[in-house]
């Protein structure tokens, strides 16, 4: 009886490791499909099958790290936040998953949260260059410029072309007023992945701050050629070849933009530019207006509007409209003389004299200044 019972203990015992055996097995091959789907970019297709390989072998931290970031890219963080959390139960010191986790409270604005998670990530293994980045990038987020150029640092250090430690490293120091070092750092970030829209943008940005606008011109049409439905890079193209007497160019641009983004206010007040500059004034009357609708407090646009109304003989909107541009900034110059230009031609010269005054008192634009004190030489008054 004893060697029957042994017999059976035995036979349960080898049952169990063949069970076992089987369970392993169809956890690899149920977890191998969902590596070749997730690689082959079917995240949903992939879910299913990391949740039948955690199914059949709940210690798997593999499979419960590769589910959260194919959550996370479907845009789950509940389920993203669960399956990085089920990887630190598994093991505290996983720093990838606490890298990863840092990804995911910062996406639910937890930003204190990702930077305790990324910061114990780099603790437990400081050569995670992708850590060190986008700590840096959140870093720069909070005013932190120097925490985010050491950060970012170190991950160009451990990884010289990643791209986006190079990026924010770039937009760091562009803050810190070191335009040449991040005119650098953007352009090694187009060298190592030359279709990174972010970087072109922020460098096409510094060369046009720098007096390079053939340069910043070369890099907008090389981002319109990457991202054809980049609003931003179409206005400030057409912004260029306006300042550089391109009307025709400038309003094919602008109006793409605003049919990229019709609520694009600067754009609409771009065109309004545009439409002035070439004698279209009904059609800039239009798109001041809608920039100010989008934008109600621009008092450059209500500048810009009363001088269509002017040249459109429309006095009375006129002033009405630099009024408004006056109290919400009395000391903008140029409302004031415009105001002053129609009073005078109304005749009403005691009015005109007290605004020319006030631009000469505010000097904030020499070249308004010095017509408003010659006008008043002209009248006969002392400036």
């Amino acid at each position: 009886m004893a060697r029957l019972f042994v017999f059976f203990l035995l036979a349960a015992a080898t049952g169990a490791h063949a069970q076992a055996k089987d369970a392993s097995e169809a956890a690899d091959i149920a977890h191998h499909s969902a590596k070749v789907l997730f690689e082959k970019g079917d995240l949903e297709g992939a879910v299913p099958f990391y949740r039948r390989a955690i199914e059949l072998d709940p210690q798997r931290l593999a499979a419960h790290l590769e589910l959260g970031v194919a959550l996370f890219q479907l845009g789950d963080t509940d389920g993203a936040l669960a399956a990085f959390r089920t990887v630190l139960r598994l093991n505290p010191e996983h720093a990838l998953a606490h890298s990863y986790l840092g990804n995911v409270l910062y996406s639910r604005r937890d930003v204190e949260g990702a930077v305790r998670a990324y910061r114990h990530a780099i603790e437990l293994d400081p050569t995670l260059a992708q850590a060190h980045s986008d700590l840096g990038a959140i870093l720069y987020g909070l005013g932190d410029v120097e925490g985010a150029i050491a950060a970012c640092s170190r991950a160009i250090e451990l990884e010289r072309d990643h791209v986006q430690a190079l990026y924010n490293l770039g937009l760091a120091l562009k803050k810190k007023g070191d335009s040449e070092q991040a005119a650098q750092f953007l352009r090694r970030a187009i060298q190592a992945d030359s279709t990174y829209v972010p970087a072109r943008y922020s460098l096409a940005l510094l060369l046009y701050e720098r007096g390079n606008a053939a340069e910043a011109i070369a890099q907008y049409r090389q981002i319109i050629s990457l991202d054809p439905k980049h609003s931003r890079a179409h206005n400030n193209l057409g912004h260029i070849l306006y300042s550089r007497g391109d009307v025709i160019g400038a309003l094919a641009l602008l109006q793409r933009a605003l049919e990229l983004n019709p609520d694009y206010a600067q754009a609409h007040f771009n065109l309004g530019l545009a439409f002035k500059k070439q004698g279209r004034i009904d059609e800039a009357v239009q798109a001041f207006g809608a920039a100010l609708r989008l934008r109600p407090g621009h008092v450059r646009t209500y500048n810009h509007l009363g001088a269509a109304l002017h040249a459109r003989g429309d006095r009375g909107a006129a002033v009405q409209v630099y009024q408004q541009a006056i109290r919400l900034k009395p000391d903008f110059a140029g409302p004031r003389f415009g105001l002053a230009t129609i009073l005078q031609e109304q005749g009403n010269e005691a009015a005109a004299i007290q605004q020319y005054r006030a631009i000469i008192d505010i000097g904030d634009d020499e070249h308004l200044q010095r017509m408003a004190q010659q006008i008043l030489r002209a009248m006969g008054e002392k400036p």
